[in-house]
């Protein structure tokens, strides 16, 4: 079932470049269901609508980052973990962590958590 994951995680990953928002629409449509979840420290969504909304504003708040998954994905039964860095305009990390992926059987996305560390930080407080 989760033969193609890695393709639609790189495709996840790639979505938060594209600047064009109908065809970021069009994108998350492909990869997700209709009442997809999407969580991490700084959001709590559900469906394309918010996704969409959500990944243009972090593109205006957040210039020039790139998400990249970081080596091969691991899976069990339609969950998916897959390792990730943002990587700034200017090549250095400025961020990564390990994304959570629940697939449905028609291998679309029902959920996604992002768990981010930070470089240089012993520890994450939550601030």
């Amino acid at each position: 079932m989760q033969a193609g994951a890695e393709g639609a995680i790189d495709a996840w990953f790639g979505l938060w470049t594209v600047a064009d928002d109908a065809e970021r629409g069009s994108i998350i449509a492909k990869l997700a269901a209709p009442a997809v979840t999407f969580r991490d420290r700084y959001s709590m969504l559900e469906g394309h609508e918010d996704l969409r909304t959500h990944i243009g504003a972090s593109q205006r708040f957040m210039p020039g980052l790139t998400m990249q998954r970081r080596g091969a994905t691991r899976h069990c039964q339609g969950t998916v973990l897959a390792e990730w860095a943002a990587v700034g305009a200017d090549g250095a990390e400025k961020m990564s962590g390990t994304n959570v992926f629940v697939f449905g059987p028609d291998g679309k996305m029902e959920s996604v958590t992002g768990i981010q560390q930070f470089p240089n930080r012993d520890h994450d407080t939550g601030h």
